[in-house]
């Protein structure tokens, strides 16, 4: 049975997603060459697992459990605009998070410590949440890039409530990522 690609993650709820479209929609017109996120597959990735035996992914979902269990739900905000390196051409373009940082940073160590407990290793890169709104497969000139880091560098999207992790089927197709759920836990600690 083939491996299947895996992720950890908390949604961005329907009405943050309307809020995010517009803001895409004002950077398109910066930042036209970029391939943007899909609304409905927005979310604040916590592990990415990469691919994962599919015997493999009952260990996963009992150490997701175990780790909800450690850390309350909590509020959201997503504010600005950043990049992926950040400097001077990124790859990858994101909505920062304000209000929140500090709970998802401890749900990610949680986790990490519960995957390592049953035989994963989530990697040790140091966190930075966000939520990925698009890639960037051209250079971007450096003046273009300053001048949309600085315009949206103040956007705000919510407040949310985080609520529930879901470990999630990632499926790459020509039309772009396919997620399904695998798994879902409320945050309950």
């Amino acid at each position: 049975m083939k491996p299947i690609r895996t992720f950890i993650a908390i949604d961005v709820p329907a009405a943050q997603q309307k809020e995010i479209l517009r803001l895409q929609t004002a950077l398109r017109s910066f930042l036209p060459h970029v391939r943007w996120v899909s609304p409905p597959l927005l979310h604040i990735t916590l592990h990415f697992l990469g691919e994962v035996p599919a015997p493999e992914l009952d260990k996963v979902a009992k150490a997701v459990a175990a780790g909800v269990k450690r850390c309350a739900p909590f509020a959201v905000l997503l504010q600005g605009v950043g990049g992926f390196p950040p400097r001077p051409s990124p790859r990858v373009i994101w909505l920062g998070v304000a209000a929140g940082a500090a709970e998802l940073r401890r749900l990610y160590a949680v986790l990490a410590d519960e995957l390592a407990l049953s035989g994963f290793s989530p990697g040790q890169e140091e966190y930075h949440p966000h939520v990925t709104l698009g890639r960037v497969p051209v250079r971007l000139p450096a003046a273009v890039w300053q001048e949309v880091a600085q315009r949206f560098a103040g956007v705000e999207v919510g407040p949310f409530p985080a609520s529930e992790v879901r470990v999630v089927r990632s499926d790459l197709t020509p039309h772009g990522p396919q997620y399904t759920t695998l798994a879902s836990f409320p945050l309950e600690g």
